[in-house]
């Protein structure tokens, strides 16, 4: 999912471009485990198979990047460092960023199903849903073309949000918004536990809005307050950035060890795991992105190569099509033929492919769309 900075005012952090790279790659790597039937996976020794288990812990991280990047601009205006952003060149920034891609890879999807099965997978109301990017709140919409969509509401619906909370931010001191939007969410989390309890699983308020905004926004305001310390153009030490970012790998670490084996956590309501586990990882993943913004030495090591920074680049495309690349191999046999059927084997043959799509899609239905003009610096002296 896209997560650059907006509002004509733009920075670039190489180690959170490769940080998007991570977040892609590692949601491709869980659902080509998932589709190699979840095979314990341990090259040289070392056990990988926790962390491809919760690979679903990369839709976090870009919710995290969001809050940072896009609320660069908003709390820069609420510091008194720039003038307030422009709300509706903000939205058409968001809005050419998001849906072309999204657009197309409908377009496509609706066309093979037609010439699949000779009639169309979705409906005028259907259709109309999906273009509204408000689809899972719609009931005629049903199970989605893409299972990977689930995800792009949360961030479209920040979007509708973060003016607001640039507002809150330029009125009240930082800790009482944040504090205000932690409430606000774990009271959400617990609304929609009753939910469940009296059954209400469709609709706008019932269960399955767990995983969607209101209840998602404090990963995001976490990346934002990560972007707020680093517009106060204090520079942690070099020792402090290293015990940042230790500490934030240290709490993915033991929120992966905590949640692998209890598979999905949503789904069977595990509580009281439903009510912290966006809290939890978002503040530890927030670490990561600060320490990385700041250029801890460590984290430039870790996340600023050619390779995630490649990632990163086509991260949005790669996220929407990564998912359909393994949908038809897996409807063709190809996963389950046994000769070629294990995860290695399959990484080899797929990922290239998903890499190639993705690249095609981000030249074709993303970049000309970005803006080109010189990236302006934050000048924090």
């Amino acid at each position: 999912m896209p997560a650059d900075s907006a509002s004509g005012v733009r920075d670039y952090f190489p180690a959170l471009t490769g940080l998007r790279g991570v977040a892609a790659g590692w949601v491709m790597l869980l659902h080509l485990w998932l589709m190699a039937e979840a095979p314990r996976v341990a090259p040289f020794g070392l056990d990988l198979t926790p962390l491809l288990a919760c690979g679903f812990l990369g839709v976090d991280l870009f919710f995290v990047l969001s809050g940072f990047l896009l609320g660069l601009p908003f709390l820069a205006w609420a510091q008194g460092l720039r003038p307030m952003p422009d709300l509706p060149r903000f939205l058409k920034r968001r809005a050419l960023r998001v849906l072309p891609a999204f657009y197309v890879q409908l377009a496509i999807l609706v066309l093979a199903g037609w010439l699949v099965s000779g009639a169309w997978p979705v409906d005028w109301r259907q259709l109309l849903a999906y273009l509204s990017m408000e689809f899972v709140f719609f009931e005629v919409v049903g199970p989605l073309l893409n299972g990977v969509w689930w995800s792009l509401p949360v961030e479209w619906n920040f979007y509708l949000v973060l003016p607001l909370l640039g507002f809150a931010f330029a009125r009240a001191r930082w800790w009482l918004v944040a504090l205000g939007v932690l409430v606000a969410v774990v009271g959400f989390r617990l609304a929609c536990y009753d939910w469940l309890l009296e059954r209400r699983m469709s609709g706008l308020f019932s269960y399955p809005s767990i995983i969607q905004l209101p209840a998602r926004l404090d990963e995001f305001l976490f990346g934002m307050l990560g972007a707020w310390f680093h517009l106060r153009g204090v520079r942690p030490s070099p020792r402090t950035l290293h015990v940042l970012l230790a500490a934030g790998l240290a709490g993915v670490g033991a929120v992966i060890a905590v949640i692998y084996g209890r598979g999905d956590i949503f789904a069977t309501a595990d509580a009281p795991w439903i009510f912290v586990h966006a809290t939890l990882i978002g503040a530890a993943l927030a670490l990561i992105v600060y320490a990385s913004a700041e250029r801890a030495r460590l984290a430039e090591a870790l996340f600023s190569g050619r390779v995630l920074a490649f990632l990163g680049t086509i991260s949005y495309s790669l996220y929407l099509w990564h998912a359909v690349v393994f949908q038809v191999a897996q409807r063709s046999g190809l996963t389950h033929w046994r000769p070629i059927a294990n995860f290695a084997t399959l990484a080899l043959l797929l990922i290239p492919v998903a890499l190639l799509l993705s690249w095609l899609s981000y030249r074709l239905t993303e970049h000309p769309f970005l803006v080109t003009a010189p990236a302006a610096r934050w000048d924090r002296r």
